[in-house]
């Protein structure tokens, strides 16, 4: 339905709009999956190949990490 969700970091009071398929890795990541698997159901879902879908992934995540929104576990 081309939704997507805004985050809202409680400690800055910022905003951060995701689209549809960053709220997609968000709901994902929040399953406690792991990134590669992140990337397998985007694949599916989205019907993009492999490296599309890691690369989405990887750069939002990185994102979200430098604003503290999330932390990456080793």
């Amino acid at each position: 339905d081309g939704g997507g969700a805004f985050l809202l970091h409680l400690h800055t009071k910022l905003y951060y709009s995701l689209n549809e398929t960053g709220l997609r890795i968000w709901q994902l990541i929040n399953e406690e999956l792991t990134l590669g698997d992140v990337g397998l159901r985007l694949q599916r879902d989205y019907a993009i190949s492999a490296d599309k879908a890691r690369t989405s992934v990887t750069q939002l995540v990185e994102e979200l990490a430098q604003e503290k929104l999330v932390a990456i576990a080793p």
